[in-house]
């Protein structure tokens, strides 16, 4: 045997090790079959690092090659396998039973009932603390997706499907809940000055409910602009329940604009007319 066979079968064998240790601590394999496939291992090491037991045992057996003594171990390991898979039926002895409700059967006055595993309610229960890493819901998979509501805390499942109480179908049953993500607050933009039309895509966009009014321009405002909001540039508004009153200016009034003139004119000129006539 080459010493780059030996190496070879060496690493399978630690390989192989490696993961019936990992099988074993993650609850996949049963130690009663570890036990071969450890035994297998051993002998791999045993046969890579001692060549000559192989040799031994093909005299003992008075087989002429030793390639054929291998091929005859390794028929012998599969049938015992197979043989050890057939008497215990592929039973699961010595594994931890999880904690999902399964079918539980009773016998009440010699009269037999079956319960069956129902999905459980999710519904008011917050996410974070009640059931993200609960070991009771180990048997579901639940799937989570946050929806804005400004009637159900931030956190809270507002709704799941399946709805409580409907027949577990199968294992790891998937539970889409809906969690309420709070109210839907978006910051009032500053939108004063701007057209009707630019004002209006402004607040579309933020998802923000509006109605549009039509004021008074005195003449300081430009037409179809927006002259006031009735909240502030800043404030945090819930989308859900507030409207915000959008004043758009109309068109100038020449009238107001032209006796608002006269007015600043007559202001300006009133002190210089009572100093002439002190002067007279």
């Amino acid at each position: 045997m080459t010493a780059q066979l030996q190496l070879f079968m060496i690493l399978g064998a630690v390989v192989l090790l490696l993961i019936i240790f990992a099988f074993l601590k993650r609850g996949l394999m049963s130690v009663k079959y570890s036990l071969l496939w450890l035994a297998l291992a051993v002998g791999l090491v045993i046969a890579a690092a001692f060549p000559y037991v192989v040799y031994v045992l093909r005299d003992l057996l008075d087989i002429e090659m030793p390639v054929n003594l291998v091929f005859l171990l390794m028929f012998c390991f599969v049938l015992v396998v197979l043989l050890l898979w057939s008497l215990l039926g592929g039973s699961k002895d010595g594994t931890t039973p999880t904690s999902t409700p399964q079918a539980v059967t009773s016998t009440v006055a010699g009269e037999s009932s079956t319960e069956k595993a129902t999905v459980p309610n999710l519904v008011g229960l917050r996410y974070a603390t009640d059931i993200k890493g609960n070991t009771a819901y180990d048997g579901y998979r639940i799937v989570m997706v946050e929806q804005s509501s400004d009637t159900v805390a931030q956190g809270v499942v507002i709704s799941q499907d399946p709805p409580a109480g409907t027949e577990k179908l199968m294992e790891d049953q998937i539970i889409q809940i809906t969690v309420s993500s709070g109210p839907n607050l978006v910051e009032m933009p500053d939108i004063i000055g701007f057209t009707q039309a630019n004002a209006s895509k402004k607040l579309d966009a933020l998802g923000i409910q509006y109605k549009m009014v039509m004021v008074d321009n005195d003449g300081t405002m430009a037409a179809g602009c927006v002259a006031k909001t009735d909240y502030l540039a800043g404030t945090k508004i819930n989308t859900e329940n507030v409207t915000v009153i959008v004043s758009i200016a109309g068109e100038r009034d020449d009238t107001l604009v032209a006796q608002t003139g006269n007015a600043a004119e007559s202001n300006s000129a009133s002190p210089e007319g009572e100093a002439v006539t002190e002067g007279d």
